[in-house]
């Protein structure tokens, strides 16, 4: 589909801004002897000969991009009736989703494994803290002993007050010590034994989590399967295939017709002035605009009173006197040859080709 589109916004485009005109419509104010009005037109004709641009063309590529335009009108009709844009989208944010639970289930594998290392390290560190409870309780045991000794070693005659004794003094403070590392290693102890509850129960929070994850990604992925599914069997309709078939080749004829045509940007650049400079010198009442007089060309004369302006036409694309042959069907015109090699040809001249046409009728 997406081959296409530049072929139908060319076609339906050139349609509708070209109505029924085509290149080098005839002139309603200038006559086809008109002097600016010749020069501006046969400069415009040569310029369009050099691009490939003839009604032999013009007309293959008219109906090659309606071509486009009615395959791709077809396939989106086929497209709206087995619902592919809705079932698209289904399928691609099932899919999504069941991504983001195979990330869940993944995230709760992680957590799982980090909440199975933490509870069996608990007990581990619940027992080292018991042994450094341990420990620390034989240093205030001994220090005990250590202050009981010093007081017995006093000397009462040095130290009526025994407790004055320096060495009974340092040994109530080692026995301080002690008993401050005590009160730690027992805080550890109970903290450790604490862990190894909680982590016991975050093991089985983890767990539930993972199970619970497991169940909606199974949920989410048979939901994806059965989008998919769905979405397939429609892009694979029998009806849309061959619309889309169609499409194809309808987009690559046309794509075949404009590789013809000269793609150089200055090309088609001169065109459009040409074009602009064609409907200034041959139509300025018409179109709103500032005669273009081309340099040595005298500027356009109106006809004597009573003289009617020529109207005859041969067929081809001479811009002044290609007129409303079989040839000049509605139709691309020169903006779809122009928009062939990328040149987008302004509203408002688009609209003064429109009101060309109207004169002319």
């Amino acid at each position: 589909m997406i081959v296409a589109k530049k072929w139908v916004a060319a076609g339906s485009t050139a349609t509708l801004l070209a109505g029924g005109l085509f290149l080098g419509a005839p002139m309603a104010s200038a006559a086809p002897g008109d002097a600016a009005c010749l020069q501006a037109s046969t400069q415009l004709n040569a310029a369009l000969g050099l691009a490939g641009i003839d009604v032999t063309f013009v007309n293959q590529f008219e109906a090659a991009t309606a071509a486009v335009v009615t395959s791709a009108a077809e396939y989106e009709a086929i497209a709206v009736s087995l619902n592919i844009e809705a079932l698209l989208a289904d399928a691609e944010a099932t899919n999504v989703a069941a991504e983001d639970a195979q990330v869940a289930v993944e995230l709760a594998q992680i957590a799982l494994a980090d909440a199975q290392v933490a509870a069996d390290g608990a007990p581990a560190i619940a027992a080292a803290a018991r042994v450094a409870a341990g420990e620390a309780q034989v240093d205030v045991d001994s220090a005990l002993v250590a202050v009981d000794d010093a007081i017995a070693a006093s000397d009462p005659d040095t130290y009526p007050d025994v407790e004055t004794d320096p060495e009974v003094v340092a040994a109530r403070a080692a026995l301080a010590t002690a008993e401050a590392a005590l009160d730690t290693a027992a805080a550890a102890v109970v903290a450790a034994d604490a862990a190894v509850v909680t982590t016991g129960a975050a093991l089985v929070e983890a767990g539930v989590t993972l199970e619970a994850a497991a169940t909606a990604e199974t949920v989410a992925v048979e939901a994806a399967i059965a989008a998919a599914a769905a979405a397939d069997v429609a892009v694979n309709d029998p009806s849309l295939l061959a619309a889309e078939a169609n499409l194809v080749a309808a987009s690559a004829e046309a794509e075949r017709l404009a590789l013809q045509l000269s793609s150089d940007p200055a090309v088609a650049a001169e065109l459009v002035e040409l074009f602009k400079a064609f409907l200034a010198a041959c139509d300025a009442g018409a179109i709103g605009v500032t005669p273009v007089t081309p340099v040595g060309v005298p500027a356009p004369t109106t006809p004597a009173p009573g003289v009617k302006t020529p109207t005859g036409t041969n067929k081809g694309l001479n811009v002044q006197t290609a007129v409303t042959t079989e040839d000049n069907s509605p139709a691309v015109a020169l903006i779809a040859a122009l928009l062939a090699v990328g040149v987008a040809v302004p509203l408002a001249t688009a609209a003064r080709m429109r009101r060309l046409e109207r004169a002319q009728r």
